[in-house]
């Protein structure tokens, strides 16, 4: 949404003044097994869930030189390294997405791997959630052999779930029983979840996860033209967005302090 705290403040200031409608698109929500597994979540399949392990790889910073031509922005940093920024909100988003629980504290380690100098190109982030759950993230753009490596293993006291961006039509589900169940679209739990449109077997990718998100933003919409206020499960604010810039403002503290850091909503809200 923004790059700062400060700039986060200034659109809150805004949209209460305008009364106004906000939609982030944090869109790997979108994909059907995601949104399915977040039911899984919600009806306990999981059990009490403990701990998530979400990456975000790529290896776009490592290539050879005459493959690589980041845009520029991508190549500054501010207060908070602009991988964060343009990798660390998704997965902050995807653990909210399948959790709906909140960053307490946070412990981070940033690295620098590539030929551009001065940016953050690699960071790990450990962080403590409500109800004693843990997350481990890691994002990166030095990783060489990832585009895109996005997945997750989310760990219940029942069960565990694995997705992988670059296998998305496949969710599977690991018993305490030592059974793994693998979904899609065709023996999913629960279809009503999903956007469908292709029959199984001809998969849904990452413009049709932006497309599934773009959708439940044009349906709140209306129904916020109507009512000034929306209840979609899949359509994220302002609120959403502040606390992915908080946990990521108190990350970059706890880099530089060497420490844990607590995430602190700011108190002029």
């Amino acid at each position: 949404m923004v790059s700062t705290l400060e700039q986060s403040l200034q659109i809150k200031h805004a949209l209460d003044r305008s009364k106004g409608f906000l939609a982030v698109t944090f869109n790997y929500s979108g994909y059907p097994m995601m949104r399915d597994l977040r039911r899984h979540v919600e009806d306990g399949t999981l059990g009490k869930l403990k701990q998530i392990q979400l990456e975000m790889p790529s290896d776009g910073f490592i290539q050879p030189t005459e493959k690589m031509h980041p845009q520029s922005w991508r190549l500054r940093d501010g207060e908070i390294p602009t991988i964060l920024l343009d990798l660390a909100v998704h997965v902050h988003h995807i653990c909210h997405f399948l959790t709906d629980l909140a960053p307490l504290s946070v412990n981070a380690d940033f690295h620098h791997f590539s030929d551009f100098d001065g940016i953050v190109d690699d960071a790990y982030l450990w962080v403590n959630y409500e109800n004693d759950f843990r997350a481990s993230f890691w994002v990166s753009k030095t990783a060489l052999g990832y585009r895109n490596g996005l997945q997750l293993r989310l760990f219940g006291d029942k069960g565990s779930a694995e997705w992988l961006q670059e296998d998305p039509e496949h969710l599977h589900i690991y018993r305490k029983d030592t059974t793994r169940i693998t979904y899609d679209r065709g023996n999913c739990v629960y279809p009503d979840e999903i956007r469908e449109r292709f029959k199984p077997g001809h998969p849904a990718g990452f413009v049709e996860a932006f497309a599934n998100l773009y959708g439940d933003i044009a349906d709140a919409f209306e129904v916020f033209r109507v009512s000034g206020r929306h209840d979609s499960p899949y359509v994220y604010g302002w609120d959403h967005a502040n606390e992915g810039i908080e946990l990521l403002h108190a990350a970059s503290t706890a880099h530089r302090t060497r420490s844990w850091a607590p995430v602190v909503r700011d108190l002029r809200l």
